[in-house]
């Protein structure tokens, strides 16, 4: 399964807060996953910035759905976290309109070529102290 959520770009910081705010609280519930399911849930998280198409699909069951080449490069940025053994990646298009303070807590990957893309892109994480928070 998986979640599609969007922000204005201007406020690129709250994709990257929401998802730490969301692995920690996943952490700091452990106890109750375990003892009600015997599983603690996971996700991997890819966030990208650019471009979207929204249209409204279904006749009976109507709903929207986004397309474009901004929502497949953060599938693919999701997909990749599995071979990088990493939780969240993040597209360096994002990090012009976010703070210092949220820059800060990414480290680079550097330059990455993404499935179906003809240029590579760079590719930040959490460091380390963030990730395990």
């Amino acid at each position: 399964d998986g979640l599609l959520a969007t922000w204005p770009r201007r406020q690129s910081d709250r994709p990257v807060m929401a998802a730490i705010a969301l692995r920690s609280r996943v952490r700091s519930s452990i106890p109750f996953y375990m003892k009600e399911f015997g599983v603690v849930p996971d996700f991997r998280v890819g966030i990208h910035a650019g471009k979207v198409i929204i249209s409204q699909v279904g006749e009976e069951k109507q709903f929207l759905a986004l397309y474009g080449d901004t929502v497949n490069t953060a599938s693919r940025l999701e997909r990749m976290n599995k071979e990088l053994n990493t939780k969240i990646l993040v597209s360096g298009e994002l990090l012009e309109n976010m703070s210092k303070s949220c820059r800060n807590l990414l480290q680079t990957l550097g330059m990455r070529n993404i499935k179906g893309k003809d240029d590579s892109i760079e590719i930040f994480t959490l460091r380390r102290e963030e990730s395990a928070a």
